[in-house]
């Protein structure tokens, strides 16, 4: 059985690969993220930025639903 040997080292090498990788990726997002506009500014600033996003209804307070009324 040489072969579950040289697919076990396969599977080792591409693990180690992706996880180089993906910390690649991690390092360069930490590094790069304090240079957008978000660290200038105050709080109150960057929460009207958020909610007039494209994602806005996600970070801002929606409008409360209608409640139903008991007939008690």
């Amino acid at each position: 059985m040489r072969g579950a040997p040289v697919v076990t080292l396969q599977v080792v090498v591409a693990t180690v690969g992706i996880a180089l990788i993906s910390g690649l990726i991690g390092f360069l997002v930490v590094h790069l993220a304090g240079w957008g506009d978000a660290v200038s500014g105050s709080p109150s600033e960057n929460l009207v930025r958020g909610r007039s996003g494209a994602f806005g209804t996600y970070w801002g307070e929606s409008a409360p639903l209608p409640q139903a009324r008991s007939s008690s």
